[in-house]
């Protein structure tokens, strides 16, 4: 067994819990050491009597440690490009309080604790982040390598654990009421998932909240009863049973990968294909320019209109039809009548489109230049929700004046949208 101590060796305590330490520094009359516990999340570089750790090796009260197992020895090139800038990162940040503190002042909070800050405001990082750079450089071996991620130990986000004996999770607040709880394990998730199907994926639209009393009545009913003619169920205690965060959380993980069936289950499949269903590109994307294509759609006004000879009359909502150039979204042409949405009234709207905007906005009484309202003519295309623009009449249009007419499938009125 080797004795003789040098810079970076391990060194185990065994009167000490096994606790282990990194030689970080040691003076040339070999009389003083500093270390610092390798296992430790906070904590700094501690001076000691090279004798102390000496006569314990001869007391067998410490060992040195021959095969490092915190050193990081990796080929640069199995590294990923993400890996190599937070090495670089933290390396930079090292080096630069090295450069301005040397060894052994920079084991010194004294010494050092001015130079932490001046580098983490020159990083613009805070002083613990430095300090973590720094002790991970520490106790891995004093390299570069040393402020690699420990990707290596990551838990496995979003991947399945498997449930042992001992509770996971956060324990309760409350165990004397709320108990400790269950895991979940491959026959619960089953359950889970069923009750998702049953209770949840209807038409009649339970929340979670809802889904899981049902779950809990159904899958895990202690008795059932009858009190005033009302049949009860006294469901398992909070340890027999899983709680509604435990439910919600594989929910949600079965969710992601079914949400549209679950819309459609629960709203129904027009309303997902007119509100629920992901667009997949823009009105706009393969046009050339303005007028390559025109937008029709009409809406009834919210409000009443009354008549002109007796404002006691109430002749009606209006009827707005509103036609805009997808490319510029300039209104290209626009009417209101009385009538209900008819080819009669798209076709005054897009007759609107033909006609000089100077000249009809002087018929209400209201004064334009050219510029303000440039936009006369139709389009090479219209595009339109089944209804007005299908029939006959339409076809007329069509072949007459070189106007292509396009109408969205049913319940698809977002093909219209930018």
């Amino acid at each position: 067994m080797r004795k003789n101590l040098l810079i970076n060796d391990l060194i185990c305590w065994t009167d000490d819990g096994d606790r282990l330490e990194r030689v970080l520094w040691i003076d040339e009359g070999r009389v003083i050491a500093f270390c610092i516990d390798v296992q430790a999340s906070v904590g700094f570089p501690r001076k000691v009597p090279l004798s102390q750790i000496n006569e314990s090796i001869e007391r067998y009260e410490a060992v040195i440690i021959e095969n490092d197992p915190y050193a990081v020895i990796v080929r640069e090139d199995d590294l990923t490009e993400s890996q190599r800038v937070l090495r670089d990162m933290g390396w930079n940040v090292v080096s630069s309080v090295i450069s301005k503190v040397g060894e052994p002042d920079i084991f010194i909070r004294e010494k050092r604790g001015s130079v932490i800050v001046s580098v983490s405001k020159e990083f613009r990082i805070s002083v613990n982040t430095v300090y973590r750079y720094l002790r991970r450089y520490w106790q891995r071996g004093k390299r570069p390598s040393a402020l690699l991620p420990d990707y290596s130990n990551s838990g496995g986000r979003g991947k399945p654990k498997s449930a042992g004996e001992k509770k996971r999770g956060r324990p309760r607040k409350n165990p004397s009421i709320a108990g400790t709880g269950i895991n979940v394990d491959e026959s619960i998730k089953q359950i889970f998932l069923i009750a998702y199907e049953e209770f949840y994926k209807t038409r009649k639209e339970l929340t979670l909240a809802k889904t899981y009393e049902r779950m809990c009545e159904k899958y895990f009913a202690e008795n059932m009863y009858f009190e005033d003619g009302q049949k009860r169920v006294a469901i398992l205690g909070p340890d027999e049973r899983p709680n509604l965060d435990q439910f919600d959380y594989w929910v949600e993980k079965h969710e992601k990968t079914n949400f549209n069936s679950t819309v459609i289950a629960r709203k129904g499949e027009k309303w997902f294909s007119l509100k629920g269903r992901a667009l997949q590109g823009r009105s706009d994307a393969e046009l050339i320019g303005p007028g390559s294509l025109f937008q029709i759609d009409s809406t009834v006004g919210d409000v009443y209109l009354v008549s002109r000879f007796n404002r006691e009359w109430i002749i009606g909502r209006p009827v707005i039809y509103a036609v805009i150039d997808a490319f510029s979204r300039m209104v290209a042409g626009i009417y209101v009548g009385l009538e209900g949405p008819s080819w009669l009234e798209a076709a005054n709207a897009i007759a609107n489109c033909a006609t000089d905007k100077v000249k009809f906005c002087k018929d209400y009484d209201i004064n334009i230049e050219p510029e303000e309202w440039p936009i006369k003519g139709l389009p090479n295309a219209i595009v339109a929700d089944r209804g007005e623009l299908e029939g006959k009449p339409v076809e007329t249009l069509s072949k007459n004046l070189h106007v292509w007419i396009k109408n969205t499938p049913p319940y698809s009125g977002c093909y219209k949208k930018a």
